[in-house]
């Protein structure tokens, strides 16, 4: 029998996993206290919710790399009991490999490219690894915040003058920090994936009347001519088409938000789709879905990839995975609860909660 060399055999290991690559239980329904969680045959398990900017910080990481991973969604209010096996205090992402389970979205990045380095992300010099971090933390230091004061205003319907202020100060620190078509280069890389869902938050927020003053149809606006550039090429990226939630979820999802009322499964059920928010045509959706009559199935809709140019008050947890372990990713990680989403609101620390800003200048 004829032996092939490891070179070999790596490169067909890496075709077959461009080739066909998994990312399985993106629209599956959120498992809550009581459900069981079934084995899984992929190497990789990923606990998200499914509107949470944090975990999908870690799903633009796996599509980029052409990962195969199992996603389990989790309802964060109604928390699974096997989540605080994964996480000790139930919170999310979590990624689970060979039994192991590894916390907060910028760590969890980090180490695929660790265990997967053929596919890696991060750049092997050590400056431009520390560049990517130093990046991805002063953009972290300041746009879930924005996100969140626009959710806070729109709960409390007041303090919106402070609210665009937060909002224009870190998208004034974006655009200056941009100093490319990405900030990883002429490629996306590791602080634009860690970045994306945080202004793509704001964009969502931007369909709402009155809940900013930047442009749907050309986020943000013609004030920051790189990062409306920047925005347009990452939302006509495959990779992040692959796993975006239509917009049309997330502001359905907002919608039961900030009445208290959160529903993670939003847009899984029957009649979400008779009641789709309006939204502007004009400005084409990355992911957007159809129902089919008969089965009842949601299906993607095919995607223009060469179109560059156009997530109770009683609760006092942090769903989203706080950077606890990681005091150089800031301490305020990941969603500790649904108030994660993008505030600090029904008592949970929000996903960006301490706030420790380790930051290095750059």
């Amino acid at each position: 029998m004829c032996r092939i060399s490891a070179s070999v055999a790596l490169v067909l290991w890496q075709l077959a996993a461009v080739v066909s690559p998994e990312i399985v239980g993106m629209d599956t329904m959120s498992l809550r206290c009581g459900d069981e969680l079934k084995p899984s045959s992929l190497p990789l398990r990923l606990y998200v919710m499914r509107f949470c900017p944090w975990c999908e910080r870690v799903l633009l990481y796996l599509s980029r790399k052409n990962a195969s991973v199992e996603v389990v969604n989790v309802d964060l209010v109604d928390k699974p009991t096997f989540l605080f096996s994964k996480h000790p205090e139930g919170k999310v992402p979590v990624l689970e490999h060979k039994g192991q389970n590894i916390i907060d979205s910028a760590l969890i990045s980090e180490y695929l490219d660790w265990i997967q380095p053929h596919t890696s992300i991060l750049p092997s010099d050590p400056y431009l690894k520390a560049k990517q971090r130093m990046l991805s933390g002063l953009l972290e230091g300041k746009l879930p915040a924005a996100s969140r004061a626009i959710v806070e205003e729109q709960k409390k319907h007041s303090q919106k003058s402070l609210t665009n202020a937060a909002v224009h100060d870190a998208l004034d620190s974006a655009e200056k920090l941009l100093n490319s078509t990405f900030f990883n280069g002429e490629d996306p890389g590791f602080a634009d994936y860690m970045t994306y869902p945080f202004l793509e938050r704001i964009w969502i927020w931007s369909h709402e009347p009155g809940a900013t003053d930047l442009r749907s149809d050309a986020f943000p606006s013609d004030a920051y001519p790189k990062l409306q550039r920047w925005f347009s090429k990452m939302r006509s990226r495959k990779e992040v088409a692959r796993v975006s939630q239509p917009l049309w979820r997330h502001r359905l999802f907002n919608k039961g938000y900030i009445k208290g009322e959160p529903d993670f499964d939003a847009g899984r059920h029957s009649d979400d789709h008779n009641n789709k928010p309006r939204y502007n045509e004009h400005y084409f959706e990355a992911t957007d879905y159809h129902n089919d009559a008969e089965t009842n199935d949601h299906h993607r809709r095919p995607y223009d990839y060469n179109n560059d140019d156009t997530t109770n008050d009683n609760d006092n947890n942090d769903d989203h995975d706080d950077d606890s372990a990681t005091d150089h990713y800031h301490d305020y990680d990941d969603y500790n609860d649904y108030d994660h989403y993008n505030n600090h609101d029904h008592t949970d620390d929000d996903y960006d909660d301490d706030n420790n800003n380790d930051s290095a200048a750059m």
